[in-house]
């Protein structure tokens, strides 16, 4: 008895594995019938490759020109055939081309390429004289540095003595000491206040008393100038250089200015040297009837 109830359950146990695997085999099966052959997979690989060469090539390509690139500029910046051995200057009037090397701020053997054109230009425009800088490399070695400079035109009282140029800009403080402004006529009658509150139309002012002087020093038979003093109502008055003699135009003295001073040219042809050195003032302001002309000598008319 024992034995005739084992055999059957080992029996069924063995169908049971059978039929287990004879499931899995034909999962097995299905799954491989909807499996590509090898021989499709590596004709889907081959297509494949080809379409992905152009891009594989284009990739090489492109890493090897950013090597050779790297290389290149490694070479430009390390090589000392293109460190530099000269800065050319040219336009320089009053500024030495040492000085202009010296506000470069390039030292001798940097590399040229390491140099920012832009850079140098910046610092060479914060220096007063210098109104415009261009600056390139020239290879293998060199810069060129090109300059404008600014010229004074007037020295302007501005609670302080300031250069200024054709356009009534001031742009430094006069050196007066060094020779700065020597020749130049001076400016006053402009509160520095003034100036701050109403930048451009004070340096419309210092551009009326520049063409005013302009006018006056047409004539070299004139006194000296030295000053234009720009009066709180307008009025010009012109001061000479080596004299005590004021030249009162008034307030229309730029619309008419020639005619003004060739009426003063007369009366001075008028004068006697004596009478000349003992005048004070000419008064060129008569409105009403601009052709009268007063001298007053030695504090009396």
């Amino acid at each position: 008895m024992p034995r005739a109830a084992t055999r059957p359950t080992t029996e069924a146990r063995r169908r049971v594995r059978r039929l287990r695997r004879a499931r899995r085999n034909r999962r097995i099966k299905r799954w491989r019938d909807h499996l590509p052959s090898a021989s499709a997979v590596a004709a889907a690989a081959r297509r494949a490759g080809r379409r992905a060469l152009p891009g594989l090539v284009a990739v090489a390509v492109m890493a090897a020109v950013a090597g050779a690139a790297a290389l290149a500029v490694g070479w430009l910046t390390q090589s000392p055939r293109f460190a530099v051995a000269a800065i050319r200057v040219s336009g320089c009037e009053r500024l030495r081309p040492d000085r202009v090397r010296a506000l470069a701020g390039v030292i001798p053997g940097t590399n040229v390429f390491r140099v920012d054109p832009d850079q140098v230009r910046r610092r060479l425009e914060r220096d007063p004289w210098i109104a415009r800088a261009d600056v390139a490399r020239r290879l293998p070695n060199a810069l060129d540095v090109s300059i404008v400079e600014r010229r004074a035109a007037a020295v302007v009282e501005l609670g302080a003595l300031y250069l200024a140029d054709a356009d009534g800009r001031p742009f430094k403080r006069a050196a007066i000491d060094r020779g700065e402004g020597r020749g130049l006529p001076v400016v006053t009658g402009i509160a520095r206040t003034e100036y701050l509150a109403d930048p451009a139309g004070a340096q419309a002012r210092i551009r009326r008393a520049l063409a005013i002087a302009d006018a006056y020093r047409r004539s070299a038979d004139r006194p000296p100038l030295g000053e234009v003093h720009l009066g709180p109502d307008d009025g010009v008055t012109l001061f000479a250089y080596d004299r005590p003699l004021a030249l009162r135009l008034g307030t229309a003295a730029d619309r008419q200015p020639d005619d003004r001073l060739a009426a003063f040219d007369a009366a001075w042809r008028a004068l006697d040297p004596d009478e000349r050195a003992g005048a004070r003032i000419v008064f060129l302001d008569n409105e009403t009837n601009p052709n009268r002309i007063t001298v007053r000598f030695g504090g009396t008319n």
